[in-house]
C-alpha cells in the first residue's frame, strides 16, 4: 500500500485518566518490521468491554492510553473490509496504538485480519475467559450469562475437560441452548442460582465465569 497520499499526522482518541477522553494529533503509524505487518485504513471502530474497564479506572498502568482495538478496516484501497482484534503501536507514540483513529498498524496480519463477515472474535473472547480461569480437566464450572460469550465459554470449558458446567440465565432460548451443548441450565428466576448449583455441588464449583458484565434483575426483582 502506498502511503504517499497520507498525511504525516492523524487524529486519534486518547485517554489521560479515568473518564478523561480527548482527540489529539499523533504521527501516522509506520511499519518497522515488514514481516506480516500492514498499515490499514479504519472504516468502522467499536468499543470493547476492556476499553470500558480502563475508562472507569479499573485497569492500571501509566497514561496516556489509546482506545479501541476492534474495528473494520481495509488493508489496501479497493480491497474488502476485514475485521481485526488488536493493533500494535509505534514505541514513540502511546506504547499501544488502538483503532479509534483513521489508520493503524497491524502485526501478524495474516492471522489478525479476518475477511468480513467471517470472525472468530466471540470465540476468542470465550476461550480467553477459560484461559484466565484456568479450567482444568475435571473442574466444575459455573457460567453466569448464557449469551454468545457465555455459551462459547461453557463449550470451551467442556473442551478443556470440565466434568460439569452450569449455565445461568433466565431466557428460555438461551437455557435450551445451554442444555443442548451439555451444560446444566440454571434459571435464576426460579430461585437463587447459587443455591441451585449448591444442590448439585455441595462444596461449590471450582471455576466461575462472569459472562454478563452489567447490572441485571435478580430473582426478587431488584437491580444488581
Amino acid at each position: 500500500m502506498s502511503l504517499g497520499f497520507l498525511n504525516s499526522t492523524m487524529r486519534a482518541a486518547v485517554m489521560t485518566g479515568p473518564y478523561q477522553v480527548h482527540i489529539d494529533q499523533f504521527p501516522m503509524p509506520r511499519i518497522i518490521n515488514t514481516i506480516n505487518a500492514v498499515i490499514v485504513r479504519v472504516t468502522i471502530s467499536a468499543l470493547c468491554g476492556s476499553d470500558l474497564h480502563r475508562y472507569h479506572g479499573y485497569v492500571g498502568g501509566e497514561p496516556p492510553w489509546a482506545l479501541g482495538h476492534e474495528a473494520s478496516m481495509r488493508p489496501n484501497l479497493g480491497q474488502e473490509d476485514v475485521l481485526q482484534k488488536h493493533t500494535e503501536a509505534d514505541s514513540d507514540m502511546l506504547g499501544y496504538i488502538e483503532s479509534i483513529a483513521p489508520h493503524a498498524r497491524v502485526l501478524f496480519a495474516d492471522m489478525a485480519l479476518i475477511p468480513v463477515p467471517l470472525t472468530a472474535e466471540t470465540t476468542n473472547t470465550s476461550i480467553e475467559r477459560d484461559y484466565l480461569t484456568v479450567s482444568d480437566p475435571g473442574d466444575t464450572v459455573a457460567v453466569f450469562g448464557a449469551g454468545p460469550i457465555g455459551l462459547l465459554a461453557a463449550y470451551s470449558a467442556m473442551l478443556h475437560g470440565a466434568s460439569r458446567v452450569y449455565g445461568v440465565d433466565h431466557v428460555p432460548m438461551r437455557l435450551e441452548k445451554a442444555a443442548s451443548i451439555g451444560a446444566v441450565p440454571i434459571n435464576f428466576m426460579d430461585s437463587d442460582p447459587v443455591q441451585q448449583i449448591l444442590a448439585y455441588e455441595p462444596g461449590g464449583v471450582i471455576r466461575a465465569v462472569d459472562a454478563v458484565g452489567m447490572e441485571a434483575i435478580t430473582a426478587n426483582g431488584t437491580m444488581q
